[in-house]
């Protein structure tokens, strides 16, 4: 079983997720894996709110996408990439 599939299993059945999370405990992510592109934009990429921020001060709500979350995301990957740092790990 590869980390998405029990990604997957996880959403799907709730009542068997503490087994589930000590297999994944217990396992080792590919190499490379990337987290960003193997589950967060697979599964969240989409117009719904990731953040929802409320200033208090000026009473102003601030909505920020999953998919705006990962467009910044990929625009500071690439930003670090362009100054030479290629693994952050």
């Amino acid at each position: 079983m590869n980390i998405t599939e029990l990604y997957e299993k996880v959403k799907k059945n709730y009542d068997e997720r503490y087994r589930i999370l000590e297999d994944l405990r217990n396992m080792k992510p590919p190499e490379p894996f990337n987290w960003v592109q193997e589950i967060f934009e697979k599964f969240y990429g989409s117009d719904k709110n990731a953040v929802i921020y409320y200033n208090m001060e000026n009473e102003m709500e601030i909505k920020v996408s999953y998919n705006r979350l990962i467009s910044n995301y990929n625009k500071l990957i690439n930003l670090l990439r362009k100054h030479g740092i290629k693994n952050l790990l």
